[in-house]
């Protein structure tokens, strides 16, 4: 009995420790996507090509935390990115207009 309460407390704090370290990632990234809006409205880009030197910038600022970032349309093409792609990544983000 005793050793069924400790795998069943030990599979609900991994469990709660994996969303909770998710949750912090998207946060984080969310972070990121309004930094990257305001930054292109202040410069007033209108050509996604032009957005690689604040993508790169950002990586560079976060490198211990950025390994890469990209931009992508609504269909999911990338128009502009940053460092090499690897490892796991979060689903499309849709910002909000404003």
């Amino acid at each position: 009995m005793v050793w069924f309460l400790l795998v069943q407390a030990l599979a609900s704090y991994m469990f709660v420790s994996g969303r909770l370290l998710t949750q912090q990632l998207e946060a984080e990234a969310t972070r990121q996507i309004v930094f990257l809006e305001r930054h292109a409205r202040q410069m007033s880009i209108r050509d996604p090509s032009d957005l690689r030197d604040i993508l790169y910038e950002m990586k560079q600022a976060e490198n211990r935390k950025i390994a890469w970032i990209r931009v992508i349309d609504p269909q999911g093409a990338t128009l502009a990115h940053s460092g090499e792609e690897t490892g796991f990544s979060f689903p499309p983000h849709r910002a909000c207009e404003s």
